[in-house]
Parts: C-alpha cells; sequence; structure tokens
C-alpha cells in the first residue's frame, strides 16, 4: 500500500496557535503511518527547527513561491494544507501544486468578513473566494461556518472544531495577593474586549475596584492602556505576553475568567481556542451565548449578555461571594487525536460527525 503524505502550509510561528491545528493533527497523522511535511517561514524563532520533515522557507514572497514549488515537486504529496486563504497560500495553490495533489482550504474563522481594511480587504476576500473554489476539501473550525459555506455552493464543507491544549497545567503557587478576575485573549480591535475596560469603568462609579488582570498582546494593547490609564482604572492590570506555565498558572487560580464575545458574523464564523483552555483551568466562566462557545461549555458557564453593564452587574456579585468550586466542564473526548480521526474521515470523502 503506498504511503499517504500530507503537506502542511504554516505561515505562523511554530509555537503559537497559528501552527497548533496543524502541529497537532499532523503529528497524530504520523503516529498513524502517515508521512507529514511542514513548511514554516524562515524566521529568527525558528533558528534549528529544521529537519527532515520540517522545512524554512524564505519570507520573501516570490523566493517563497520558488522554493516550495521545489519541495512539492520532490514530494509530490497526497494532501496539502493551507490554514486560512492567505495571499501566499492561494499564490502557491494557484502556482505550485502539482495537479495530482488535493488542496485542504482549512477555515478557523473567516478574515474575509473581519480583517483588513481598502485595498488589502479586496485582496483578502479574493483569496477567500479563490480557495473556496480552489479547494478539493474545505475544513472549517466553525459549525456555522460549514453551514454558512454551503449555503453558498461550497460542496459538505466539515466541521472540525480545536480541541484541548496538548498541555499539563503547572503546579505552582497562586501568583495572585487578591482575588483576581482573569482575561486572556489576543488584543486585537475586532475582537470584543473594550467591554471589560466600559466593565471596570462602571464598577468604579459604583465604588468598586476588584482586581482584574489581562493577558496578551496586539495591536490594540497600548489604546486600551491608554484608556485604563486616563480612567484611572488602577485595579485594572495587563501582563502582555506571558509563557505557557505563567499564563495557565493565572488561569487555574482565577477567581472567574472573562469572556466578552458579541453576537457577530467574525464571532459566529470562528472557533475560540481559549474556550478549551478556560475550561481545562476548571474555574468558572464569565462569557455570552454567542457560536461555538455554548457548545463546549454548554450550560456550565455563567452567561451574560455582552454589555459593559451585564459583565459588571456580574462581576460585583461573583467578587463579592465566597470563591466558587473548581467546575468539571466535561471536554476531555474534545482531543487532537480524536480530531485528527476526523481529519482522515473528512479527506477520505466521509462526513465528519459530532
Amino acid at each position: 500500500m503506498t504511503k499517504k503524505t500530507v503537506c502542511f502550509v504554516c505561515l505562523g510561528k511554530w509555537d503559537s496557535t497559528l501552527c497548533l491545528r496543524a502541529k497537532s493533527i499532523g503529528e497524530n497523522l504520523e503516529k498513524s503511518g502517515w508521512s507529514v511535511t511542514f513548511l514554516i517561514p524562515d524566521i529568527i524563532e525558528h533558528q534549528g527547527l529544521d529537519s527532515a520533515n520540517i522545512h524554512l522557507m524564505p519570507t520573501k514572497l516570490l523566493s517563497f513561491l520558488w522554493a516550495s514549488r521545489s519541495i512539492l515537486k520532490r514530494l509530490r504529496p497526497s494532501f496539502i494544507h493551507f490554514l486560512n486563504p492567505e495571499v501566499k497560500a492561494v499564490l502557491l495553490s494557484m502556482f505550485a501544486v502539482p495537479r495530482s495533489c488535493q488542496v485542504i482550504g482549512d477555515w478557523e474563522d473567516w478574515h474575509a468578513i473581519s480583517r483588513d481594511s481598502g485595498l488589502k480587504k479586496y485582496a483578502t476576500r479574493f483569496s477567500d473566494w479563490f480557495m473556496r473554489k480552489r479547494s478539493d476539501i474545505v475544513i472549517t473550525a466553525s459549525r456555522w461556518l460549514a453551514d454558512e459555506f454551503e449555503s453558498v455552493g461550497v460542496p459538505s464543507p466539515h466541521y472540525i472544531p480545536y480541541a484541548m491544549l496538548p498541555r499539563e497545567f503547572p503546579k505552582l503557587p497562586n501568583p495572585f495577593q487578591h482575588p483576581t478576575a482573569v482575561f486572556m485573549g489576543s488584543f486585537h480591535s475586532n475582537w470584543d474586549h473594550d467591554i471589560l475596560i466600559d466593565a471596570a469603568s462602571e464598577l468604579k462609579a459604583r465604588g468598586l475596584a476588584p482586581p482584574i488582570f489581562l493577558i496578551g498582546r496586539g495591536e490594540d494593547l497600548n489604546r486600551c492602556k491608554d484608556v485604563c490609564r486616563k480612567r484611572e482604572l488602577h485595579n485594572v492590570q495587563f501582563s502582555g505576553y506571558l509563557d505557557w506555565d505563567d499564563m495557565l498558572n493565572r488561569l487555574q487560580w482565577a477567581y472567574v475568567l472573562l469572556f466578552p464575545i458579541r453576537d457577530k458574523i467574525a464571532n459566529k464564523a470562528r472557533c475560540p481556542f481559549k474556550v478549551f483552555q478556560y475550561a481545562q483551568a476548571k474555574r468558572p466562566i464569565l462569557t455570552c451565548r454567542v457560536g461555538e462557545v455554548p457548545t463546549f461549555l454548554d450550560d456550565k458557564a455563567i452567561y451574560v449578555e455582552a454589555t459593559a453593564t451585564a459583565f459588571a452587574d456580574e462581576l460585583e456579585r461573583v467578587m463579592a461571594s465566597p470563591r466558587m468550586e473548581n467546575v468539571d466542564y466535561g471536554i476531555e473526548a474534545h482531543t487532537w487525536e480524536s480530531r485528527t480521526e476526523d481529519f482522515i474521515a473528512a479527506i477520505g470523502g466521509n462526513e465528519a460527525v459530532y
């Protein structure tokens, strides 16, 4: 029997969530006897990663296309996987993918709806349209997006969401001196962390200042810091990026975990990875019943409307109450091993069913 081969094109940092989906599925495919190759950017953070199945690719577009074409011509994989329809991925699928190779387009969210502006927006939307047409197999991390794609003519898109973080939580002491509400996520302007800052302002107006600890980085981080400084929200602390153990430790010692998420297309079209990390931390989660969130947290989370007042009201109640017990969200079945089984079923022509 011919050994099946798959090549994952990863355009982010190897240790970031941008590569986690491909890396986790790829590693499990290898355990199942597949031949797996990864193409990742040749950047400082990736020095030393070059190996038999990890190839460092030039970051400049033409060099990237030429080098990728050479590797794909030599390997002739059965499948090539692209996470999100980035322009580089589209150009690679146009000019460098062998005809015998099936293209897997995988959408973890819907950039064409929620990202970019000006001319770049049109390039992103064209890339999204083209990759839907070009892909032999379409996968989405959101059931809503799979249904949306099917409604516009994508034949049988496969729903394969994210899974639990393949990492143990550290056994470290409580890093907080006082009961602290914790948020973790990317500070990008199209997400909804502004609700928390406005909630902190409302609580200040009530004479309350519960400690709120915000973990993460992004282009909107400095603006958020400036807003808190101007409003004198001294109880709101920003850590920036934390390494895995430090971040996970703060999640597991949180008094309550915070995840504001508005009911909009960008949020319904994605599977927020933090849902799994939050659930693994087993602390109470204050969030909104939007998109994939209730799929994995069921009725065990604390759900409120996506408004500053609703979050302020519930934060006031929770922070004034005795520390709640840990919550078992029952997500143990959502592993990357099970996701890999569904990936194999999808590329084999069968529906992935949950």
